[in-house]
């Protein structure tokens, strides 16, 4: 199924992406290197991903929003939409 391979994809290449920028004592720490967007174009991450897993990038394109910020912290993942949008939490672990 593509939505699983795209998912295996995003692991990959978000590991590789974050080996020696991920720093659990201090969260905050390269937190802009994690962030992951569709602001202007379709982040590297996402369109590697997609190469990784078959996945067209126009359906991508098509399903992120087009100015979606994701930062992927230690214990947190959050996202906002547009510039001044409100932050959202996907994920915490405290």
């Amino acid at each position: 199924e593509k939505k699983e391979a795209l998912r295996q994809a995003l692991i990959t290449v978000l590991t590789a992406k974050y080996t020696g920028h991920w720093h659990p004592e201090r969260t905050t720490q390269g937190s802009g290197f994690r962030s992951i967007s569709n602001w202007k174009q379709l982040d590297g991450v996402f369109v590697s991903a997609a190469a990784l897993a078959g996945v067209p990038l126009a359906v991508l394109e098509r399903l992120l929003p087009r100015d979606v910020v994701v930062w992927c912290d230690p214990y947190n993942v959050t996202y906002r939409l547009g510039d001044h949008g409100t932050v959202y939490t996907v994920y915490e672990d405290k």
